[in-house]
């Protein structure tokens, strides 16, 4: 009876100890009530995201030394070593249980109590065998390992991860295109255009499953925004496969293009550049609002032009899809573009910048604020963002 109590009192204590590791998309660590555990410098998080990452086998101080602090001579490399294990242990709680160290390595407790997010998405992409498991999968990848640093190790590691990624989305789109929900592959292919949207091979995946779908006008759209994201992004046409696939899937507007291709003769959506991802559905209703919408939009052009329009409503009333719209609407209209931001995944304010850098492929520039690198892109344009 005293042992059943006490192995009941053993389990209750290791459970309080549970510690959440987030490594994708942003770093978190959290105790079993969710909490956040503040682990701030960007050295610290390396360290911790290095031994749960590589936790099968203890790991030499000296190799540490030199991953973590590469430029450092060696001694002092491996004093800042022992300065931020001694900082990782003041951080976690009851150390102990989690770090199992000697004077020549430092190894993640294996037996410890706690989850990894890498290691859950690994598991689940080698295991699924269904689309339900794959969309599960797919799910769990909320983003690149440690975004924003880019020591060697973790470089090669955050593309094995995302390439895995990638393969688990291919699975999925496939297995969907095979049990003819063409409508969810067609959202899972857009997702991974949005992840890689200079790979070809997916737009052209994509036209064949917008024509199995019914919709022959999307297809043309993903030509279109495959010409647009190439032009701008590499001064490059589509590749004669591409080009084939757009002629085979859309006879009737192939037939009207001019066999002989140009530079000039290559067909192109609106000439305003945008990244307006493609609706799946036509868009009935609200004409009041979209007027309202585009009517305010228009008035930029006068002394006290609209900066800012705010659309307010509960979630789930299709704010976004009226806002999509009402853009699509306008490209026309603004001739340095139009760009979509999607910042729902985003848990933390700061890294809205990053965002909206990422989605107008501006690259920060050392020794620069990325703020004000975006304020130096948007002087002079007009576009709506």
């Amino acid at each position: 009876m005293t042992r059943g109590t006490d192995s009941v009192s053993v389990t209750a204590s290791r459970a309080k100890q549970t510690l959440h590791i987030r490594l994708l998309g942003q770093f978190h660590l959290k105790d079993v009530a969710q909490s956040i555990i503040p682990i701030d410098s960007p050295r610290l998080q390396a360290l911790l995201a290095y031994l749960v990452l590589y936790r099968d086998t203890p790991q030499p101080r000296q190799q540490l030394a030199f991953l973590l602090f590469p430029d450092s001579s060696e001694a002092q490399a491996r004093t800042n070593l022992r300065k931020l294990i001694h900082q990782l242990r003041n951080a976690l709680p009851d150390a102990d249980t989690f770090l199992v160290s000697d004077t020549q390595t430092v190894q993640w407790n294996l037996n410890a109590p706690f989850t990894l997010d890498a290691a859950d998405f690994e598991t689940a992409a080698a295991h699924a065998n269904s689309s339900a498991a794959l969309r599960e999968a797919v799910q769990l990848y909320r983003g690149e390992l440690l975004p924003g640093s880019y020591d060697d190790w973790l470089v090669a590691e955050r593309e094995r991860l995302h390439q895995k990624y990638i393969e688990t989305l291919e699975r999925l789109i496939l297995l969907l295109e095979n049990q003819r929900d063409y409508r969810s592959a067609i959202s899972h292919a857009e997702q991974l255009l949005r992840t890689d949207p200079l790979r070809e091979e997916t737009y052209r995946h994509l036209m064949r499953l917008y024509r199995a779908y019914g919709d022959e006008a999307g297809a043309r759209r993903v030509y279109q925004t495959c010409v647009t994201v190439l032009k701008r992004e590499l001064e490059a046409d589509p590749s004669p496969e591409t080009r084939a696939e757009f002629e085979r899937l859309t006879p009737t507007v192939a037939s009207s293009t001019p066999r002989a291709k140009t530079r000039a003769q290559t067909p192109s959506v609106s000439a305003t550049p945008n990244n307006l991802p493609p609706q799946l559905t036509s868009f009935i209703g609200r004409a009041q609002q979209i007027a309202d919408l585009k009517r305010v939009l228009a008035l930029r052009n006068v002394s006290s032009y609209t900066r800012l329009l705010t659309l307010t409503g509960a979630g789930g009333s299709g704010k976004t899809r009226l806002s999509l719209q009402v853009a699509q609407d306008l490209l026309p209209s603004f001739q340095d573009g139009i760009w979509f931001v999607d910042l729902s995944p985003l848990t933390d304010a700061t890294l809205i910048p990053q965002a909206i850098a990422a989605a107008l492929n501006v690259r920060e520039q050392p020794g620069r604020a990325l703020l004000d690198t975006l304020l130096d892109y948007f002087h002079g344009k007009e576009l709506l963002l």
